[in-house]
Formats: C-alpha cells, structure tokens, sequence
C-alpha cells in the first residue's frame, strides 16, 4: 500500500481525479486516460482512495475536543511478482496520471523520482484472509483466476488439491495434500 497525508487545503482535488477515473459510480475505467488499470496484465486488482473520517466532529458531542487529523491517500492492490516491481511498473507505464494523482500530497515532487517516492510512502497492509476459494491465493496469476471464474466446474476439477500450512516453529510453510 503506498500511504500519503494530502495537503491541507488541497483535499478536494485527488477526489475530483478518481471520480474522472469512474465509467459509473464506485466503477473504474479500467482504460481511464489518467491510471489505465486495465493494461496491467500482473495486476489482480488495485483501488485509489481518499482517506477521510467524516465522524470526526461526533466526539465533540461527548465534550471530547476534535482531533486534528490528516487526510490520507492511499493506492492499494494485489499483483503477480514482487511488489517492488509492480510499482517499478505502474510507475514507468502510468508515471504520468500517478504524478497527477500525488500532486496533492504533502512532499510529493513532480520532477523527481515517482517510484521511489511511492516505494518511500509503502506501507505494510495486512494480507487477506484467504481460503480455498479465494482468489487471494497465493501463486494464482489473474489469468487463472479468470479462466476459473469463466469455468468454475473446469476449474475445480483441475485444480491443485494441495493446501499449504505453516510448519510447527513458525518459521516455513509445509505442504501437504488436501481431502476431496
């Protein structure tokens, strides 16, 4: 997850650039002219956000004084590969729309260099909670998960029926066969 405070003042605007992205409501274009999501073919899927607590003022009701606190923005996804690389990607092919987007961010600059400013800015997200059916697996590249969703009998009678769990120390994963 790449994590940025925006600019007091400027909140308005990242908001304004999402909502340019949409082909509905909560829809992405994933050919939007400013982050084409979809011509990332490692990227399972990815969401730009504006991190806001409008709930704030609710505290003052309980004589508790407002907090001030930041605004975020924050790029999330799931890709193929190391993350580092994905990023290296997205910033090289979508390096334009991105620097758009983290314009509005408290030390972002335009002119220097995006990738590690997005690698500066990684935060550590907490993985899904995964099960068999999730496509949140580990080792399942998005053209398998669509292949599944286009056949999902096909799929399961095909698949891999092998379920990795963590060895006794904590340390390494085991594998080891799963019932029918």
């Amino acid at each position: 997850m790449v994590l940025a405070p925006v600019t007091p003042g400027r909140e308005h605007r990242p908001a304004e650039l999402l909502a340019a992205m949409n082909s509905a409501p909560g829809m992405a274009d994933p050919t939007n002219a400013i982050l084409p999501f979809g011509r990332f073919e490692r990227l399972h899927f990815a969401r730009l956000a504006v991190l806001d607590d409008p709930t704030l003022g609710d505290i003052e009701a309980h004589g508790v004084p407002r907090p001030s606190l930041p605004i975020y923005l924050a790029l999330t996804g799931s890709c193929d590969g190391p993350a580092d690389e994905c990023i290296e990607d997205l910033a090289r092919r979508a390096g334009t729309g991105l620097r758009r987007i983290f314009a509005h961010c408290d030390g972002f600059d335009a002119q220097g260099d995006l990738a590690a400013w997005m690698q500066a800015h990684r935060r550590s997200a907490s993985p899904p909670t995964t099960s068999t059916g999730s496509v949140a697996r580990c080792g399942r590249s998005r053209r398998k998960t669509r292949c599944a969703a286009r056949s999902p009998r096909k799929w399961r009678a095909h698949r891999s029926h092998r379920v990795r769990t963590p060895s006794s120390s904590g340390a390494s994963w085991s594998t080891s066969s799963m019932p029918r």
